[in-house]
């Protein structure tokens, strides 16, 4: 009974901070205005990690509230191969049952490190959660995400959608999730995220969740990353560092003519530590 009663409390706590705004900046501009995404590129980090976007209201039209059956959408990767955007008619029969695989893709800029506190900075974060769809590994809904964005920040929203779901196969939710990028960075600056119930108003939000970890500084452009104050090594480390082409399979090392063609399209690029990492990996030395 005390259990009970403690879940339910938690959850109606956690419903009411989706509905609260939050300071710094709210976006007031409409969803349909394309401004919107653009407003967002352009916010910086200035200490709170999750603010409302237009004034918390999601904004959906009448037809993209029309129920009909559940749905999810994933796009198209872009030319950088990044995760584009995410949505969905949440409903509990969209929830998946089988046991959960380990992830294995690397969503663009994904290169992860440990923290001073020893946890990694990045996680393989979905767009819609795993909980919602059943979707694992599929590179249209995965991007390189803090540990923060990732928990509690995007958690604590999807756990109050999924508990909501729940209660009712006649809960429905729509759903949207894009994650925001600045030109051509493969490391979004934070994720939009937006969603309405159908039949009710317990499910009604609309935030942007900036992509941060405290302690630390991240290259958005690259996905590198180095303790906050510490001397800049990126630059270096990408000058002595074997890269490979993810679709030749081969590699190269500094000091062969090849090695400064990694600016051709970072897309295709990966980093190793060493050689013996490389061929692990599956990648073959290139010739010269």
């Amino acid at each position: 009974m005390v259990r009970k009663k403690f879940s339910f409390l938690l959850f109606i706590w956690v419903a009411l901070s989706l509905s609260a705004c939050t300071a710094q900046k709210p976006v007031t501009t409409t969803l349909q205005d394309p401004a919107t995404y653009e407003k967002l590129q352009k916010l910086d980090y200035e200490g709170e990690q999750v603010i409302a976007v237009n004034d918390n209201q999601p904004g959906f039209t009448e037809d993209e509230l029309k129920q009909t059956e559940p749905w999810e959408k994933y796009s198209d990767l872009d030319q950088l191969n990044r995760a584009v955007d995410a949505q969905a008619l949440l409903n509990q029969s969209l929830m998946p049952t089988a046991k959960r695989e380990p992830l294995v893709w690397n969503p663009t800029g994904w290169h992860n490190k440990k923290m001073p506190n020893g946890t990694y900075l990045y996680n393989r974060s979905h767009l819609i959660g795993y909980q919602f769809t059943g979707q694992n590994n599929n590179p249209k809904n995965l991007m390189t995400g803090t540990v923060s964005l990732n928990n509690p920040q995007m958690l604590v929203i999807e756990d109050t959608i999924a508990a909501y779901l729940k209660e009712s196969p006649k809960n429905y939710v729509r759903y949207e999730v894009r994650p925001v990028y600045r030109g051509n960075e493969l490391v979004a600056r934070g994720v939009w995220m937006r969603g309405q119930s159908l039949n009710d108003q317990r499910i009604v939000f609309n935030k942007y969740i900036f992509n941060v970890q405290s302690g630390m500084e991240i290259d958005y452009a690259t996905g590198y990353s180095k303790v906050a104050g510490a001397p800049s090594t990126s630059s270096s480390e990408a000058t002595e560092r074997i890269w490979g082409n993810k679709r030749s399979k081969v590699y190269h090392v500094p000091g062969q003519q090849t090695y400064n063609q990694q600016n051709s399209n970072p897309a295709n690029r990966i980093w190793f530590d060493s050689e013996e990492q490389a061929q692990q990996a599956g990648y073959r030395k290139a010739k010269n």
